[in-house]
């Protein structure tokens, strides 16, 4: 009987880490508003544009960062453009055009975010 629930429940879990079918890898992701994330509007991210500087006159936003993350054995590995669309994702909740400056830093074992592996990127949101 144990043995029986340990394999439901390990079922359970699994099934609740894999994705969504027919979203796709670089899908808009949300709402996740614990990490800080409300627009899915997926036009809307689309045109949030990737500069290599704040451009002179623009209005700088702040600091954003994204982050993908793998958080069990069936999720793919975290990449740079899935970190990059959920950055732009919260760009465009602070009502940016584009982001600018962004760095990638790759991680291991993150217990802040449940993650086994992360990529993080991180830029400056402008308007």
């Amino acid at each position: 009987m144990k043995r029986t629930i340990m394999l439901a429940a390990a079922c359970a879990v699994l099934a609740g880490c894999t994705q969504t079918p027919g979203k796709g890898n670089l899908a808009v992701i949300g709402p996740l508003p614990a990490a800080g994330i409300v627009n899915t509007n997926a036009a809307q991210v689309g045109t949030v544009a990737v500069a290599a500087t704040v451009p002179a006159g623009a209005f700088d936003l702040g600091e954003v960062d994204g982050t993908s993350c793998k958080n069990s054995l069936l999720d793919p590995a975290p990449t740079e453009e899935k970190a990059l669309v959920q950055l732009k994702q919260k760009a465009a909740d602070r009502g940016a055009n584009g982001v600018a400056a962004i760095k990638y830093d790759k991680g291991g074992l993150s217990y802040s975010t449940n993650c086994w592996s992360t990529v993080t990127a991180i830029g400056r949101a402008f308007q």
